[in-house]
């Protein structure tokens, strides 16, 4: 009998301190440890210089909302390793990560060789090309959120010559394109989400990308070609002011913002582009090397 008792003041004991560690882990603040390097597959790092080294470092600093919580660190020790250390409530998503490790390169093109009502005889048609591609979907929230492959249906715009009818890559017709405004051009910190109607991400132009895009739109049947990492995401149509009714001078139309169209699976992604574009862009590819969940 008194041997069952010990066991028994054993037992409680014994779960007692095991209650007591799932609560100390519970309230402890969990970190989430990223490193990344240069994607040695795709640029010849001996070609890089301290100066790339310092503009990774500065990128990804910008990009640590990209992990909701406030703080975190940078340290980069090398080009090939590059660390963060973010707190956090759950392992980093697939989402967070691909933000992460997106060139960030926007671009904003003169589409002149491409045929509109006012251009029909230029050398590019303009199609759309429905496309399926399996998205990663978050579900629920907090530590029980997992991520699941969903496929989601899509229009990309192509073009094909208008004389032999052939199909022509976007990047061809692109590289004919006068760069309108760039990355480079967005002021610091304004990209934002917007929800009132079609979900998107608006960004603001600094003053001599805004009169080049004001002057754009001063005649009409012009293109303008939305560039994202090297996909376009949209176009936009100049429209010029039109002159009073008795037919005075048009005001010339000042264009200082764009919103920024994409089929985004879930509205976090619009809130990460955002953050990349606020970020600025990475000067070289990088890729994710490794991530671990670490309790301070």
């Amino acid at each position: 009998m008194v041997q069952q008792r010990s066991l028994w003041i054993c037992s409680l004991l014994a779960g007692g301190m095991w209650g007591g560690v799932v609560v100390a882990a519970a309230q402890s603040e969990f970190r989430t440890e990223i490193r990344i390097g240069v994607d040695r597959n795709r640029v010849e790092v001996r070609r890089l210089g301290r100066a790339d080294e310092r503009r990774i470092g500065e990128v990804i600093q910008g990009r640590l909302p990209l992990f909701a919580l406030e703080g975190g660190s940078v340290d980069v020790r090398s080009l090939d390793d590059v660390r963060l250390v973010v707190p956090v409530t759950q392992p980093a998503t697939e989402f967070q990560l691909r933000a992460l490790r997106r060139p960030g390169l926007l671009e904003l093109r003169h589409l002149d060789e491409v045929q509109t009502s006012l251009n029909p005889k230029a050398r590019y048609v303009l199609e759309y090309r429905q496309i399926v591609e399996m998205v990663p979907v978050k579900i629920g929230e907090g530590a029980t959120a997992r991520q699941v492959a969903r496929p989601r249906e899509t229009s990309r715009i192509g073009f094909r010559e208008r004389d032999s009818n052939r199909p022509v890559s976007v990047l061809d017709v692109v590289s004919r394109s006068p760069l309108i405004a760039s990355t480079d051009d967005i002021l610091p910190g304004s990209a934002k989400v917007i929800t009132d109607g079609p979900l998107a991400v608006r960004v603001q132009f600094r003053v001599e990308a805004t009169r080049r895009l004001s002057r754009f739109h001063e005649k009409p049947g012009r293109l303008l070609g939305i560039m994202l990492d090297g996909e376009m995401i949209g176009m936009v149509g100049s429209v010029p002011e039109l002159a009073g009714a008795r037919g005075k001078k048009a005001t010339p139309r000042v264009v200082d913002s764009l919103d920024l169209p994409g089929t985004f699976a879930v509205p976090e992604e619009a809130g990460y582009l955002a953050v990349v574009l606020n970020s600025g862009a990475l000067p070289v590819p990088i890729t994710v090397l490794a991530t671990r969940l670490i309790a301070r």
